[in-house]
């Protein structure tokens, strides 16, 4: 797979492979995080966008019907007459079991129509009727246009735009170089899956070959911290699914870290030595015992030796580990999906960095989609060697991400990352230069 990228985020202009494993190493503020949100967002578009795409129609749908519900109700506040209240209670009937119904259909819509042009048959024609009745027609005119939008089917377009812009919270333009207008397509062997172009707000054009995409998943992974996270957005989310209206707590989440919350939620009751597992970590190379959640004090644990830890007294990479380990075990990384992770040695020894190495190569030769986004030489080095061991053709892809000027350039180095070590030890070499040992380093 290939990304062509014009004018997103931080990027110029880059196009990067992916494939089953993908390395980009830079410094900071070099495009690795544009790229990553970009791979992540269109592994969204087939995956938890469309879900939230419907479940954002339905939402709009019932909202609708709650406005003809409250002008209907205005509408008849002072009416006294019998034959207009029988109306009225059974329209209000059907609209109460429209609002509490998880289906939609345009039958809804017909029936609400007929009682609606019955009821305003029977209604005096003064100034305040003929306003309340406006508003329900007009009301009627959005649900039309709600129901042909439901009714198409794949808009994946609209997924792609919806996902890119949550991911750049709506600044999707390169703002150094003043580009009013972006642009991403996606190739396998030289066939456009889709090209888009668009500015911060609308679609400017789209075209794809069967408006379907060849990556079901994403999984977007920052660090352990997401483990405190957890708790908090699985509460949330409980209190939002018994109520009406979304929880006043608004903690302004980014959208990938609320989907990693959920998939380790979904890990839940999954037992340790399940064998239904994507891929199985052998965990003792790590540390003893295992990570799991526990229902009854409402988060993850350690379980080592008969001992239980709460996690917040785990070290931080202990967790870095169960969190791969937890998704494989919830099959959430599997050969359809994007594993993204950014900077994994951040906390991980030169130790752990080369075992966790080992275990990406082994799932990219399970056949998961890997970038990783790394400065560390020791992680680099580790996924250089194992992927040149790996008898499987990965089609490993190093790329060195570096700045020229206000311009970023994402170079593929041909499988050559000696520049690339080159550059990332070049601070310590200044240090040593500084203390005059260089001869010693």
């Amino acid at each position: 797979m290939k990304f062509i990228i014009r004018n997103i985020g931080t990027i110029d202009s880059a196009e990067v492979e992916l494939n089953n494993l993908t390395v980009i190493s830079g410094e900071n503020n070099s495009g690795k995080t544009t790229i990553s949100k970009i791979a992540y967002a269109v592994g969204q578009a087939s995956s938890s966008f469309p879900i939230d795409y419907k479940r954002h129609q339905y939402n709009e749908f019932r909202r609708q019907y709650d406005e003809i519900s409250f002008n209907v109700t205005r509408l008849l506040k002072d009416s006294d007459e019998v034959k207009q209240e029988d109306i009225y209670h059974k329209l209000m009937s059907i609209l109460l079991d429209i609002r509490r119904s998880s289906e939609v259909t345009q039958f809804d819509l017909l029936i609400t129509k007929e009682l609606i042009d019955e009821l305003s048959n029977n209604l005096d024609k003064n100034e305040k009727n003929s306003h309340y009745l406006k508003r329900i027609y007009l009301i009627f005119n959005k649900l039309d246009s709600l129901y042909n939008e439901y009714n198409y089917n794949d808009p994946i377009d609209k997924f792609i735009f919806r996902a890119l812009k949550n991911e750049f919270s709506n600044e999707l333009l390169n703002k150094r170089n003043g580009a009013n207008e972006a642009y991403l397509s996606l190739e396998i062997d030289n066939i456009k899956v889709f090209e888009i172009s668009f500015n911060n707000k609308d679609i400017l054009s789209f075209s794809s070959e069967n408006n379907q995409l060849p990556i079901k998943d994403s999984t977007l992974i920052e660090g352990p911290y997401i483990f405190q996270l957890a708790p908090l957005v699985h509460d949330l989310s409980f209190r939002e699914s018994i109520s009406r209206k979304s929880s006043k707590i608004n903690p302004k989440i980014p959208y990938h870290v609320l989907d990693l919350c959920s998939k380790l939620d979904g890990s839940r009751g999954i037992e340790n030595n399940s064998t239904s597992s994507f891929f199985n970590i052998n965990l003792e190379e790590f540390y003893k015992g295992c990570i799991v959640y526990n229902s009854e004090t409402n988060n993850f644990e350690l379980s080592e030796n008969n001992l239980v830890f709460n996690l917040n007294n785990v070290s931080s990479g202990m967790k870095s580990i169960a969190i791969l380990d937890l998704l494989c075990k919830g099959y959430f990384i599997n050969n359809e999906t994007i594993l993204i992770i950014d900077e994994p040695e951040t906390n991980l020894h030169p130790k752990w960095q080369n075992i966790y190495a080992k275990y990406l190569i082994e799932l990219a030769n399970n056949g998961t989609h890997i970038l990783v986004n790394t400065h560390s030489p020791y992680m680099l080095e580790s996924l250089k060697v194992y992927s040149d061991k790996s008898d499987k053709n990965l089609g490993a892809k190093f790329y060195f991400s570096h700045k020229e000027g206000n311009i970023i350039n994402v170079e593929d180095t041909n499988g050559n990352i000696v520049p690339i070590i080159d550059v990332l030890s070049a601070p310590l070499y200044s240090l040593m230069e500084e203390l005059e040992d260089v001869d010693n380093f």
